[in-house]
């Protein structure tokens, strides 16, 4: 839809911002597609991430990164009343030695991540029709299916998920004090409420 290969002229352009007005959907049909369809032709990857603030990396030529796409996102965010947004072409970003030997893969995986994003923002708005399959969790469970997990670790691995985002939330998202109680946080799941919530499970579905 979008990717045509990296080039050796490729840099990339990041855009964080605000958009107090508008719901994480509004932001990807208003903002982030229009600027993405600007890329044209030079655009090699993208992919976003709401941190809670929108962050859209894009990578293309670098010219026309210069002279036309950085301007073209100014503009929008102009039209759209962002205050104070951070648009800059960056030559060295990489999260290489976080992925190592998996970094081409992870920036594909973003990129689709963000494309499904985009379709789905797109069907809400009436501009695409997508099947029921559709959704984030079809795609979670593939994943995890994918890499091998069984229908109980599967199970597990959510209730982790669920311990983390929470420590998260409840740390005030300060990432060291989340993994400094997590051990803890993640122990009683697993002894305490996994076995609970097991067997209210199996006991409603044994029921006629």
């Amino acid at each position: 839809m979008y990717y045509l290969g990296d080039n050796i002229t490729d840099s990339w352009l990041i855009v964080e911002a605000n958009f107090p007005d508008l719901s994480p959907r509004s932001i990807i049909r208003d903002f982030v597609k229009p600027v993405i369809d600007e890329c044209g032709n030079s655009l090699s990857t993208f992919h976003f991430f709401f941190e809670p603030h929108l962050l859209l990396r894009m990578k293309a030529d670098k010219n026309s990164l210069v002279e036309r796409i950085k301007p073209y996102a100014d503009r929008k965010l102009a039209d759209l009343h962002v205050s104070n947004p951070s648009v800059r072409i960056d030559d060295g970003y990489t999260e290489e030695p976080d992925y190592r030997d998996g970094w081409e893969i992870a920036k594909r995986m973003f990129e689709f991540g963000s494309k499904a994003a985009i379709l789905k923002a797109e069907s809400e708005g009436g501009h695409v029709q997508l099947g029921p399959q559709f959704n984030e969790g079809k795609f979670i469970h593939l994943l995890l299916n994918q890499w091998g997990h069984s229908r109980s670790q599967e199970a597990h691995f959510h209730l982790k998920t669920v311990g983390e985002r929470l420590a998260l939330i409840h740390s005030g998202s300060s990432v060291e004090s989340a993994k400094t109680k997590l051990p803890q946080i993640l122990r009683e799941l697993e002894n305490d409420f996994f076995p609970r919530i097991d067997d209210m499970v199996r006991r409603i579905m044994a029921q006629p």
